[in-house]
């Protein structure tokens, strides 16, 4: 699927405040139910995961993605 493989350069637990900001964010875009519904499920799991040499993040558990951010923000 990929020409090569990807590594990732940081790997972060989500503090509260961060899974709190990116909700937010996310309800804006998305369907309000399924994000809270996948936040309760997975509150104290979420990870933060940067992609090396890019912007891009990768959000989920520890073997899940659940988002990918492209811009970084």
């Amino acid at each position: 699927m990929f020409k090569s493989e990807f590594k990732i350069s940081k790997h972060n637990l989500l503090s509260k405040k961060d899974s709190k900001k990116l909700k937010k964010k996310l309800e804006k875009q998305l369907d309000k139910k399924s994000i809270k519904k996948i936040f309760k499920r997975y509150q104290d799991k979420l990870f933060n995961n940067k992609v090396a040499r890019s912007k891009i993040r990768i959000y989920g558990t520890e073997d899940t993605p659940l988002f990918v951010d492209s811009t970084g923000k």
